[in-house]
């Protein structure tokens, strides 16, 4: 039987290979008992004298053990790499040392997962359980019963942990918003709560080389939205870019030029300031949310551009189209176009407006790989 290093609890093949055990000394069967009796329920604190465990594998397994026995069993744990050690007292008592987190320390990382407001409820109590689990018995007895909650709110969304995630997993060295951080904010206003929810959420996304956003129309509804927005962006490590450029490097060699613009929705898009002394050397694409931004565009040269503002459609039928389709939207608003020679990518997102279904528009987060030539 295969088991894993740790055996906290008994594995389905122990439990299956139990119902068929004999009542008398199996070899095979009574080390590996050992062994899971020692890793649960010992350690520096909590020692095993030979009395109890030869009591206790009578009693639990039905195998009797004689104390001679015990020793050898012992020794061939270790010659297998397991740390038993040994403390004489009245009798010999026996203990694997503690995992490689003290109680304290397991109690500072469930503290900082508690504390933590952007993982949701049900993640957080998963989270906590593998981490009691990296101990023994007692100590996740002690554990369980010291956890107290902290008071702060958690977050529910489960999504959007899931999204950072997913983002995280890519390793990637940029990170661009293309707008629309809430839905119809003028209207519902975002709360604390929300607001700290999405500053813990953006704030966990890793891009070393920096995370960029452009304002999207929701962004921009009213004086305190915007507010809200940039704020939020801002403490979440994102930098808001308007109607300028700049240049993103990986080597001395290696770049791109980044062209923002703003939402012509509800913003004001200033081309000639965005493409203002851009360097032509270099691949230059264009962020901005509105797709149809690029009709506006005819004049200044550039590589690529990414947009969002449609969702894709958000309900999109084929042979008919988009369903959803907002203002700046209605030429481009779903997938790739090539207009003179440019190409236009327009990403679904990542959330919804109004009503929270799509259809043939999944939500996507898009990847984009550059080689240098």
């Amino acid at each position: 039987v295969v088991c894993p290093d740790t055996v906290l609890y008994k594995c389905p093949e122990v439990r299956q290979l139990e119902k068929a055990a004999p009542k008398a000394d199996d070899g095979r069967l009574r080390i590996l008992y050992l062994y899971q009796m020692l890793m649960r329920d010992s350690d520096e604190n909590h020692m095993l004298s030979t009395p109890e465990i030869l009591r206790r594998m009578e009693e639990e397994h039905g195998i009797l053990m004689h104390r001679t026995t015990l020793p050898k069993d012992v020794d061939l744990l270790r010659e297998v790499g397991v740390d038993v050690r040994t403390e004489r007292r009245r009798a010999l008592h026996y203990f694997i040392p503690e995992g490689p987190f003290s109680v304290p320390e397991l109690r500072l990382l469930i503290d900082a997962v508690l504390s933590s407001k952007f993982i949701t409820d049900r993640k957080s109590k998963a989270l906590i359980e593998k981490l009691i689990g990296l101990t023994n018995e007692p100590n996740s007895d002690k554990l369980h019963r010291t956890i107290h909650a902290t008071g702060k709110a958690k977050s529910e969304n489960e999504k959007g942990y899931n999204i950072v995630d997913t983002i995280n997993e890519q390793n990637p060295d940029v990170v661009i918003f293309l707008g629309d951080l809430f839905d119809h904010p003028s209207v519902n206003v975002p709360g604390e709560v929300a607001q700290e929810d999405l500053i813990g959420l953006l704030s966990a996304i890793n891009a070393p080389y920096g995370k960029f956003a452009v304002y999207g129309n929701h962004d921009l509804e009213s004086p305190t939205a915007t507010e809200i927005v940039s704020q939020v962006l801002y403490k979440g490590g994102f930098e808001i870019k308007k109607n300028e450029n700049f240049k993103i490097h990986l080597g001395k060699k290696a770049g791109i030029q980044m062209i923002a613009l703003d939402c012509q929705l509800l913003g004001t898009i200033d081309p000639v300031a965005a493409f203002a002394n851009s360097d032509e050397n270099l691949y230059r694409m264009v962020i901005c949310h509105t797709p149809d931004t690029i009709d506006e565009l005819s004049d200044y040269p550039f590589d690529y551009m990414v947009a969002g503002h449609s969702h894709g459609g958000q309900l999109y039928i084929p042979l008919i189209g988009a369903i959803y389709i907002p203002q700046y939207a209605y030429n481009y608003n779903h997938g790739k176009y090539v207009i003179d020679n440019k190409t236009l990518d327009i990403t679904n997102g990542v959330g919804t407006t109004r009503k929270d279904i799509r259809l043939f528009a999944d939500q996507e987060i898009v990847i984009y790989r550059f080689y240098h030539r």
